[in-house]
């Protein structure tokens, strides 16, 4: 009797190592694992023409996904979901992703990213330095010309200057900032089977 329950066993562990590998789409941050999509999971990312999309991901192939985007529209008897199915992206096709401290806002069909918890979000791309630069300069030229001294006078021009100079570094910050995951240099996104 053991020996016809040896076979047995053997067939029901190749039966059950054979079972289908689960894929699973892979974000990696500097070649470590910084988050995990598998199918049937919610996702938001941006495609390479600058369109958000958000949705679920239907299935996960080697190189690309299905994917099933979802619109949101707030009416009055409560929020209406559609969703639209037949959508296949390339994992080339995948320009970027929201940060984990941003949020995605769906408005009338279409998604929107918002700051959410990102820290200093507001000091890191630059509007406080502008807005700064611009107060600053706006009032030293106001009270130059309620005093009646020509705003561009000698004594004035370091204040001008401090003002113009508070603002280029709020342009400069505004241009190197990007709060959001970009896929390529230090995001790479990969699959992975289980």
């Amino acid at each position: 009797m053991p020996l016809k329950i040896i076979p047995l066993l053997f067939c029901l562990l190749i039966c059950g190592g054979a079972a289908g590998q689960v894929k699973s789409m892979v974000v990696k941050k500097k070649g470590r694992l910084d988050q995990v999509y598998w199918a049937d999971s919610r996702i938001v990312f941006q495609t390479r023409d600058g369109v958000w999309s958000s949705g679920l991901l239907a299935g996960l192939g080697v190189d690309s996904f299905s994917f099933v985007r979802e619109a949101l529209y707030y009416t009055i008897f409560g929020i209406d979901t559609q969703r639209f199915s037949g959508y296949r992206y390339a994992y080339a096709d995948i320009h970027a992703l929201p940060s984990k401290r941003e949020m995605a806002v769906n408005k009338g069909g279409y998604v929107k990213i918002i700051y959410g918890h990102e820290k200093f979000a507001w000091l890191r791309n630059g509007f406080l330095f502008r807005l700064a630069g611009v107060t600053y300069g706006g009032l030293n030229i106001t009270n130059s010309l309620i005093d009646g001294d020509p705003p561009f006078r000698r004594g004035n021009l370091p204040h001008l200057a401090v003002a113009a100079g508070s603002i280029a570094i709020g342009y400069y910050l505004k241009s190197r900032f990007y709060s959001h995951r970009r896929i390529g240099g230090k995001y790479t996104l990969e699959t992975r089977d289980y």
